[in-house]
């Protein structure tokens, strides 16, 4: 019989809770995945346990144990002096239960439809240079936070990243291609802003505030030509709340995911666009533009859907290469390609009432989708970031929940960013433009 504790039982020897018994499991097990390091001090335990009928969860128990080199019973040595486990994944059996609740409270909104009054995007793009921009609209100026992890953020007007601000509402959000030349482009949205009244009183003048975000776009198409003030105006001009273009238009012309292998077996990215309806009837919107390095998994199949290719068409296992040091020499050479040229960049607005504090942790809590769907993310060469916008009046929105619902909307975005709005397969860059 497995150790008993007051953690739950779980199977195979693994309780929940109680780490004298994980203790006691990780030097007993036998399973071909138990590890041991040679004539180190850590025992490394990996089991697949059933935590409820629905749910399977992947655990690795670390054990600190001094164990004689030659030794390939960890028993040999001390009792072990401390004690670590770490979830490394959830995985849901086929009736899929917990997904189900989820999906149950949030009515997810029709594709291509902001479902919030007065909030618009527009793209404008250059189809033969492969780069452009996108622009949401907001109606008024409006609170708004933003969360940066990756190491390569590259932005501008971005006042949510200095604390205490003293201009924490945007007018507009920019998303544009062209790396940081193509930041200019939040130029041309400032001053169509500006023509219609909108922005800070600043003396006579008025100054909109317009946070910008770019992706790294130059080694595909023709890196010379780079998103412009004429370009951002365009995109305002072709701002509309209903049948928002997705795949790759507006910031997303140029964008490609899953470079673990080059950019000659990447796939194309693109920009998505989802929302849900939480209960009590806010709406939450989220538009992602995807140019990630890493490959990109759709969370409700589990299955990569974009990504590095083998020489077989099938996709490669993008962390793994990582592993095995497919990033970290070139990430020392910032004049390689696998410098700071990648990219997912999310924009969620929510229609509720929201402070700037509540925006800010309904930011970190939508920002999830990132490492939810796109794996690696975050890394050295990716210039993660996502914003988080109320533009409701009043008060009483609950920042927990929305934050909750921008994740599953981004998730979804992200997704439809790189399948060309949910339909068909991902093309791969080395085939046609």
């Amino acid at each position: 019989m497995p150790p008993q504790s007051s953690g739950r039982l779980l199977g195979k020897g693994f309780v929940v809770a109680g780490t004298q018994s994980l203790r006691k499991a990780a030097l007993t097990h036998h399973s071909p995945k138990a590890h041991e390091a040679r004539g180190s001090r850590t025992v490394i335990v990996t089991e697949t346990v059933a935590v409820a009928a629905s749910v399977t969860v992947s655990v690795t128990v670390s054990v600190s144990a001094r164990v004689p080199t030659g030794s390939r019973n960890p028993d040999a040595g001390p009792r072990p002096r401390t004690c670590a486990f770490l979830f490394l994944g959830l995985a849901l059996s086929d009736n899929g239960a917990m997904a189900d609740d989820l999906a149950s409270v949030l009515r997810p909104l029709p594709w291509g439809c902001t479902g919030i009054p007065e909030v618009r995007v527009g793209h404008a793009d250059d189809r033969v240079a492969l780069t452009g921009c996108t622009v949401v609209l907001l109606p008024r100026a409006s609170p708004y936070a933003a969360h940066a992890s990756g190491g390569g953020v590259s932005t501008r007007q971005v006042s949510a990243l200095v604390p205490h601000h003293a201009v924490p509402w945007a007018d507009a959000v920019v998303v544009c291609g062209g790396s940081a030349y193509g930041l200019d482009a939040a130029g041309g949205v400032l001053a169509w802003l500006e023509e219609r009244g909108r922005g800070m009183p600043v003396g006579t003048m008025r100054v909109p505030s317009v946070p910008a975000a770019a992706v790294f776009d130059l080694f595909v198409g023709d890196g010379r030509v780079r998103p412009d003030a004429r370009m951002g105006r365009a995109a305002c001009e072709a701002a509309q709340e209903e049948g928002v273009a997705e795949g790759r238009v507006g910031a997303g012309a140029g964008a490609t995911v899953g470079k673990a292998l080059g950019l000659a077996r990447a796939c194309w990215g693109g920009v998505g666009l989802a929302g849900v309806e939480v209960p009590g009837g806010a709406v939450v919107m989220a538009l992602a533009v995807v140019n990630a390095f890493g490959n990109v998994h759709d969370p409700d199949s589990g299955r990569c859907v974009a990504g590095a290719r083998n020489d077989d068409g099938t996709f490669a296992d993008a962390e793994a290469l990582v592993v095995r040091g497919a990033l970290g020499a070139r990430v020392r050479d910032l004049a390689s390609s696998a410098a700071p040229a990648h990219t997912t960049v999310g924009v969620v607005v929510t229609g509720a009432a929201l402070t700037v504090e509540e925006c800010a942790r309904a930011a970190v809590l939508a920002s999830r989708a990132i490492p939810w769907c796109v794996r690696p993310s975050e890394t050295a060469v990716d210039g993660d970031i996502v914003f988080f916008v109320s533009c409701g009046d009043g008060g009483g929105g609950d920042g927990q929940a929305l934050g909750v619902a921008g994740r599953v909307a981004l998730s979804r975005a992200i997704v439809r960013a790189v399948t060309g709005g949910g339909t068909g397969t991902p093309a791969a860059v080395g085939g046609e433009r």
